[in-house]
């Protein structure tokens, strides 16, 4: 599994990389995106995937938040 640097570089344990994680590949295939390290869509979605897991534990309510707060869904 391909995990996108910004989440390796933070001090996250095993559970929470993983719960980042499967926020993050859930809110870029809501949007049908690739996952590109260089790209500054998805590294801004997952600094959002960051702020958002610090408050919320359920994956699939941080890719709707992510989604919601970045203008991305309606």
């Amino acid at each position: 599994m391909s995990i996108n640097p910004i989440f390796r570089n933070g001090a996250f344990c095993d559970e929470e990389l993983q719960r980042l994680e499967l926020a993050y590949k859930c809110t870029l295939r809501s949007l049908r995106l690739m996952d590109h390290s260089n790209d500054p869509l998805t590294e801004m979605i997952a600094r959002r995937i960051i702020q958002i897991g610090a408050t919320e534990r359920d994956p699939s309510k941080i890719a709707q938040l992510a989604l919601k707060q970045l203008g991305l869904c309606g």
